[in-house]
């Protein structure tokens, strides 16, 4: 006993824990550049509320960090399971904010299931996969996995809440493909969606003028998608579905534009081409761009944001805390936090190589996936390159359901690494 406590010791590294506390330091001080004295309720100011907020993850962490992953797997089908519980609870019960329903209220607190479902998911997902007798390449296997992620994903999407819903299919994918998941299959899996993507988004950037332009981009991908079937040898029935579901969605998601609601069609236009609705629905992504070029290399200083300060930026301390971080320190403060995040999601990587306990390794890479994810959505988001679905950046952007459940993910990484050489 005591040479193993000497060896998880001599493997402990609380350097993801640290690099996170700063980062939650960095996001109270966006936060009160964003918004300066605003209330948040009985918490007090935001950046006030949002350091507490702090002080419990960091309780939190360390608690998650000393939990032994053998009683996590063994609880994991449950927590999943009072998950989607949680998840109903706040479809089923009243009360709404901003037209969604998002939060479940315990007592005098509030929080929101969908942050619990990324980990209980992520958990769940680990625990199926880590049996030695799982084939990730088996079409069982593969539906039963789907049915994990999709369940979740459903039940946030119907809040609605597009951003965090979207997160569970490349948690599915990376975990299997760390599992063993074929490239080739992941790729025939991930095809359609390229289909769909491609085929769409020509009538809103052309217009009428689309005619059959979108089938010359769609076309050279199935020619990649046949090819890749024929070579793989994978079989006529599987290469013909394979080829028939990217066939089907190339063709149909195009007649899709056209049963949009005018509002969503103008959501679509104004991600792709925001300068036609300046005033709009382009007005954010706009405004966001301009405060984070106006910034340079290293920003106009601490409330020194004309565009955050100014209240041009709706959103600014929640989804958009990128364009005060952009406009007030730069392109190096930029890299900065961007670096601590990737910092931390290269550490849980080399957790999930180097752990012996399969399970822990594939928990590892899926909260390395989760907070890719998050990452690059957001940042995507202020600069323009993805559409706003409304997904904030951890730590940072205000939130306490949100960084607790992120501390909790990092105290779990920093277990899973002290442990790594345990099976």
């Amino acid at each position: 006993m005591s040479l193993l406590s000497d060896r998880r010791r001599h493997n402990l590294d609380l350097s993801p824990i640290v690099a996170f506390v700063f980062l939650g330091f960095i996001g109270a001080a966006l936060i009160f550049s964003a918004v300066g004295g605003a209330e948040a309720g009985s918490f007090g100011k935001l950046h006030m509320a949002q350091l507490r907020w702090l002080g419990v993850g960091i309780v939190i962490s360390i608690v998650t960090m000393i939990m032994n992953p053998r009683s996590l797997e063994g609880v994991a089908y449950l927590l999943f399971g009072a998950t989607i519980l949680f998840l109903c609870a706040v479809l089923l019960l009243p009360g709404e904010t901003a037209g969604t329903k998002r939060w479940l209220d315990v007592g005098p607190l509030a929080f929101q299931p969908s942050e619990l479902a990324k980990i209980a998911t992520i958990l769940a997902l680990a625990r199926l996969l880590a049996d030695h007798r799982v084939d990730p390449n088996r079409l069982s296997i593969l539906s039963w996995t789907a049915a994990v992620g999709l369940v979740p994903m459903f039940l946030i999407l119907k809040q609605p809440d597009l951003g965090t819903s979207l997160a569970f299919p490349p948690i599915v994918l990376a975990m299997l493909y760390w599992r063993g998941l074929s490239p080739v299959r992941l790729f025939l899996i991930v095809a359609p969606a390229l289909s769909a993507m491609i085929a769409f988004m020509y009538p809103p950037l052309l217009g009428k003028a689309a005619g059959w332009i979108h089938l010359v981009p769609w076309g050279m991908l199935m020619v990649v998608v046949t090819t890749t079937v024929i070579l793989s040898g994978m079989g006529w029935i599987r290469g013909g579905l394979a080829i028939a579901s990217n066939i089907v969605a190339g063709l149909v998601t195009p007649s899709l534009w056209a049963q949009l609601h005018d509002y969503q069609r103008q959501r679509i236009v104004s991600f792709l081409q925001p300068e036609t609705d300046p005033r709009g629905a382009g007005y954010q992504i706009i405004q966001s761009k301009v405060a984070i070029g106006s910034g340079g290399l290293f920003g106009k200083g601490f409330r020194e944001g004309t565009q955050s300060t100014l209240d041009f930026i709706p959103e600014r301390h929640t989804d958009f805390i990128v364009s005060v971080l952009g406009e007030e320190w730069g392109l190096v403060g930029t890299a900065v936090v961007l670096g601590l995040f990737f910092f931390v999601i290269h550490k849980a990587i080399r957790f999930a190589q180097e752990s012996r306990h399969r399970f822990s390794s594939l928990s590892a890479f899926g909260i390395a996936t989760v907070l890719t994810y998050h990452v690059v959505v957001n940042v995507g988001m202020a600069t323009g390159l993805m559409p706003v679905t409304g997904l904030t950046l951890p730590l940072v952007s205000y939130g306490g359901s949100s960084l607790l459940l992120t501390m909790g993910m990092v105290g779990l990484l920093v277990g899973f690494g002290m442990r790594r050489h345990e099976r």
